[in-house]
């Protein structure tokens, strides 16, 4: 009887959390959406700022789906599933090919369902942003004792060099919601300066190592 309550208690606790998280996530949809049709300039076409309102949605979905029906993931698989998603919903994924490279190491559920969703909203920014000389995604990941250390990249034309995070503009909303997607799993997001005989946008995320 002790081992059932405490078995039903872990239940419980577990589905605290799963509901805690997917009401950020909601929220997060809910500030994208607010803020998407606060920021429509009126010459900007509204189908193509639907469309990118439409890929972040259902990659929050997706986000869901790897916190709530998948117990655990690989971080291979999910940072291919979430990036390509969004690069299918932008019509992208004919033009923009992703390479992953990294340990295969499995996520926690929370871990997996923040990394769909911030992976799935650097994708749609960099569609977005990346201009017409974008042709790739790079992923990279390595892994400490304690951390998973996730490089981000692209080949495209890149942020201005004055951009940052905490100053975020409105048309990069989606970079301002990252960093406080991380904190749930005590995450960070960092900008990172591209290499001099690189062009493109570059990002790193460390969040904590649980050795399964």
């Amino acid at each position: 009887a002790q081992e059932g309550r405490r078995i039903a208690g872990q239940d419980q606790l577990r589905r605290q959390e799963l509901s805690h998280r997917t009401s950020n996530i909601l929220g997060g949809a809910i500030h994208i959406l607010e803020a998407a049709h606060r920021n429509l300039p009126a010459e900007e076409s509204a189908a193509r700022r639907l469309k990118e309102v439409v890929a972040r949605l259902h990659s929050l979905g997706l986000a869901n789906q790897f916190g709530v029906i998948r117990s655990d993931s690989k971080l291979k698989t999910l940072a291919t599933e979430a990036i390509r998603e969004a690069l299918i919903m932008l019509g992208a994924a004919e033009k923009v090919s992703l390479l992953t490279v990294g340990e295969e190491v499995w996520l926690t559920a929370c871990q997996a369902q923040i990394l769909a969703a911030v992976l799935s909203e650097l994708a749609v920014n960099t569609v977005k942003h990346g201009g017409p000389g974008l042709k790739t995604i790079r992923v990279i990941w390595t892994i400490t004792k304690d951390q998973i250390i996730l490089d981000y990249a692209d080949d495209g034309r890149g942020l201005p060099t004055d951009f940052t995070v905490e100053a975020v503009e409105p048309e990069h909303q989606g970079l301002g919601l990252i960093a406080s997607f991380l904190a749930e799993i005590r995450g960070t997001f960092e900008l990172l300066n591209p290499e001099p005989s690189e062009t493109g946008f570059r990002a790193r995320i460390i969040f904590p190592y649980h050795p399964w």
